[in-house]
């Protein structure tokens, strides 16, 4: 009886270590995902950026031909 006792105690508390630990997992994967989400982001508004300048050069190149 004591056994199943012990056993019923030790697999609660896994089962609370389980939940914590998927959960912090969980936290982790957010924080990452966010973190890679930001960096794409900066990397294509630099990327936007430089394309415009790159854009413009090519339409004042053209306006200076066609004259």
């Amino acid at each position: 009886m004591q056994q199943t006792l012990d056993e019923k105690g030790l697999m609660a508390a896994v089962e609370i270590e389980r939940t914590r630990l998927l959960d912090q997992a969980r936290r982790d994967a957010n924080a990452i995902r966010d973190g890679a989400d930001e960096y794409a982001r900066q990397v294509l508004e630099d990327m936007e950026r430089r394309l415009a300048t790159i854009l413009t050069s090519v339409q004042n190149g053209l306006n200076e031909l066609r004259r």
